[in-house]
């Protein structure tokens, strides 16, 4: 029998959750006198007690119509599912991203698991989505990337708000001079959106990937690399946060970072952290700017941001 994670892979290729859901039934047994496989109709059954709360109630028609694709409001179904099927935290990722959807677990307070994380870190640290949205970040991000006040606001501002492609293209936050130049920042946006793309894909229905596509295509860079960007989204190699980060700080000079990402584990699939850990040809440099930032009483230890998670969900 195959296990969960071999077969989450094989159906988020092409996304066929009416497959991977009989997929899963099958690959269950339960005891009627003999062991049997979970039919359609012992399935309706288990998703139904699972949603007692709510009443909902799942037939043996439903379930079949949703293996073979012809429901197209899946969410209702995915919470009954995932209880019935007895799918832990890391499994229930899996499952509803299958679906299209971000599933949050309810076993943590995200935002202040990763404050906590950051206070106890001094180098530059942020927290993103799947989109490239800013969950948080810290003092020394802020201070790196020469934020100020009216850049904040800037950032924040909708439709688009605080993501990082606004960042990397957006003449207002200097992205250029932060990158050392024409040259690296065109080679830099070409590489960011090709991961962006890879990233991406599985959320390409959804109504915040198109908000964020329609506010970019604003950035004729942006619109230029997104046509003509060879992006192969099969291809493993595409690191979104590349191993080694260059930043020309207009104070201290050329900073060069190891960029370190937490384990999904950690605080799952939606949420990815990324650590700037200084080389060692840039630790004198970082020691004086890290002490600089320490010192500002202009700036607060954590930046945090307000997102809709809703809008990660598939549209119907």
């Amino acid at each position: 029998m195959k296990g969960f994670g071999e077969m989450a892979r094989k159906f988020s290729e092409d996304r066929n959750f009416g497959e991977f859901v009989k997929a899963l039934r099958k690959g269950r047994l339960f005891f009627d006198g003999e062991l049997r496989q979970w039919t359609q109709e012992y399935l309706a059954k288990k998703a139904s007690e699972a949603s007692e709360g709510s009443n909902q109630i799942i037939t043996p028609s439903q379930i079949a119509h949703l293996e073979q694709g012809q429901i197209s409001n899946i969410r209702p179904f995915l919470d009954p599912l995932a209880k019935a099927f007895n799918l832990n935290e890391a499994e229930k990722e899996h499952f509803y991203a299958i679906a299209g959807f971000i599933y949050r677990s309810e076993r943590q307070p995200l935002r202040q698991e990763i404050e906590e994380l950051f206070q106890d870190v001094e180098y530059p640290a942020f927290a993103r989505t799947p989109l490239w949205d800013f969950v948080a970040f810290n003092k020394y991000n802020y201070a790196l990337w020469g934020y100020t006040p009216e850049k904040l606001a800037r950032l924040k501002r909708l439709p688009l708000g605080p993501n990082i492609l606004k960042v990397l293209i957006d003449p207002v936050f200097e992205s250029r001079k932060y990158k050392g130049g024409q040259e690296r920042w065109l080679s830099d946006v070409g590489r960011s959106i090709q991961a962006f793309r890879f990233e991406s894909f599985r959320y390409a229905g959804t109504k915040r990937f198109r908000e964020i596509i329609d506010a970019m295509y604003r950035y004729p860079a942006f619109a230029n690399h997104w046509n003509t960007a060879e992006a192969s989204l099969n291809d493993q190699d595409i690191n979104p946060t590349r191993p080694i980060s260059r930043i020309e700080h207009p104070e201290f000079g050329l900073l060069e970072f190891l960029s370190l990402r937490t384990p999904t584990k950690y605080l799952g699939s939606s949420v990815d952290i990324s650590i700037y850990v200084p080389l060692t040809s840039s630790i004198d440099r970082y020691r004086d700017f890290r002490d600089r930032t320490k010192e500002r009483n202009d700036i607060e230890p954590i930046y945090s941001f307000e997102l809709d998670y809703a809008a990660y969900e598939l549209s119907h």
